[in-house]
């Protein structure tokens, strides 16, 4: 059977309550027991010093202890020559022996350790104990120890020992009462420590069952505070991610719609007779197909870079060359679009470790979207620099810019700033995504700068060759 975090946490209060009053009460029982025991061992010593005399005198008139139980037990008057002491007049008003001993156990210990006196007639005769020594109160006559003297008072019977069991009875209900509260706070608190566990299961729940929707309140700043916002920053990432899965289905099933419904409308032209079948025709099917590939390769592409599988021939590649022969290549598209192509490269050989051909491509992908977007009698700049180890390449155009709510998502498959373009006007959306892939898996980076004054400034770096060149460049270089 399952057990639930909160019976487990009240079960730990529980024990932990129970253990803590029951020491509790048992160290108080023993200190309170230690306490009345030194109060009745001072108070039998204090009995014992005020009656001393008595015996001290009774041992100087006989020569020893004999017949001492005859003259306890006598209800004579006590001698007027026997020495008074705090607590012990002997010359009181009819103030007798048996009226100062009466029902109080006592013992007289000779000077051999033998008892030669009880009350109760328990030990005599017998041998005392050193523990029973240490107890008794020393008598001596003379400077010469004559006995011992011991009043052994039994608690049960007497008012301490009363005191002692009514302490005790309030130590049983003060614990039983001070643990009941104890497991009472203890259910409420492990009812609050387990509400957030309880929400976080009930959300985890909905959400294996598809509603990613799910956020639980972050009501505490501990690490079940921590907790739930984790929670919450993964249901947003999933639920982001399966906006973007749909997107992206949608998105592919719509590009591979179009070249396939005008490759359809075309052979089916061709069948009925509708369509001559010339070099024209069978031309446009041909770049339909083309199409087609060029989209399934780019998505090939995207997936392996994205788990790690794209493979990559890195060599020593002067990045300067690389930029120069890439911006010759887009030259007649620029011409086409009234747009200046120009790159700013430096006079020194800047290498980098990188595939030639990949990184060629991620230069295509940000020249082809420059160009694009940017407007007719406008410029488009690449720019290559060594800055801190690193070779960066920037490229900038001199189109509307990028909005601010579109930053964020421009390097994500399928995505578009213009949902409205077309693909021939604006493309797949999946040329941005495989460039930071593909600089990503070299170990570098990319980010895009944007402002509707300036346009936008998509810049990458790719770690430097072994050769360093342009040392102390400023770290913040950037087009301007």
């Amino acid at each position: 059977m399952k057990s639930s975090l909160f019976v487990k946490l009240l079960i730990a209060f529980a024990l932990v309550v129970l253990v803590g009053t029951a020491l509790m009460t048992f160290l108080a029982n023993r200190a309170a027991s230690g306490g009345l025991n030194l109060f009745v061992d001072q108070s039998a010593q204090r009995r014992a010093l005020q009656v001393a005399p008595l015996f001290a005198w009774y041992h100087q008139v006989t020569g020893s202890w004999e017949g001492i139980d005859e003259f306890l037990q006598q209800p004579a008057p006590i001698p007027e020559n026997v020495p008074s002491t705090p607590g012990f007049r002997p010359n009181a008003p009819e103030r007798r022996i048996g009226s100062w001993l009466l029902d109080e156990r006592f013992l007289v210990i000779g000077p051999d350790r033998d008892v030669v006196f009880d009350s109760q007639m328990d030990t005599e005769g017998q041998a005392a104990s050193p523990e029973l020594l240490a107890s008794a109160l020393s008598i001596s006559r003379g400077g010469q120890r004559i006995g011992w003297l011991l009043f052994a008072q039994p608690v049960g019977n007497t008012l301490e020992g009363q005191f002692f069991d009514r302490v005790n009875r309030w130590l049983l209900w003060s614990g039983l009462g001070t643990g009941a509260i104890a497991l009472l706070l203890a259910f409420f608190l492990a009812r609050q420590i387990t509400a957030p566990v309880r929400r976080l299961t009930q959300a985890a729940h909905n959400m294996s069952s598809g509603d990613l929707r799910q956020r639980v309140d972050v009501s505490n700043r501990d690490e079940l505070g921590e907790l739930a916002g984790a929670f919450n920053h993964m249901a947003e990432r999933l639920e982001l991610n399966e906006q973007q899965r749909r997107l992206m289905m949608a998105d592919i099933a719509h590009e591979l719609r179009n070249p396939l419904t005008v490759m359809q409308g075309k052979l089916e032209g061709l069948m009925d007779g509708v369509l001559p079948l010339d070099q024209e025709q069978v031309g446009t099917v041909y770049d339909q197909t083309l199409l087609l590939s060029r989209l399934v390769d780019d998505l090939r592409l995207l997936s392996l870079a994205q788990a790690g599988q794209l493979p990559l021939e890195k060599a020593e590649v002067d990045m300067g060359s690389l930029v120069s022969r890439v911006v010759d290549d887009f030259r007649p598209l620029a011409q086409d679009r009234s747009v200046t192509l120009d790159a700013k490269l430096n006079s020194q050989s800047l290498e980098a470790t990188v595939d030639s051909q990949r990184m060629g491509q991620v230069l295509s992908n940000l020249l082809s979207n420059a160009v694009r977007h940017t407007g007719e009698d406008t410029a488009v700049t690449v720019e290559v620099a060594q800055v801190n180890g690193s070779v960066q390449v920037a490229v900038a155009d001199g189109g509307p810019g990028i909005g601010p709510e579109d930053l964020p998502y421009v390097f994500e498959r399928f995505y578009r700033v213009d949902r409205s373009r077309s693909r021939e006007g604006g493309g797949s959306g999946l040329g941005l995504a495989i460039a930071k892939e593909v600089v990503e898996a070299h170990g570098g980076s990319i980010w895009v700068e944007s402002s509707r004054e300036r346009g936008a400034v998509f810049t990458f770096q790719v770690p430097s060759g072994s050769r360093d060149h342009g040392a102390g460049v400023s770290e913040d270089w950037r087009i301007g």
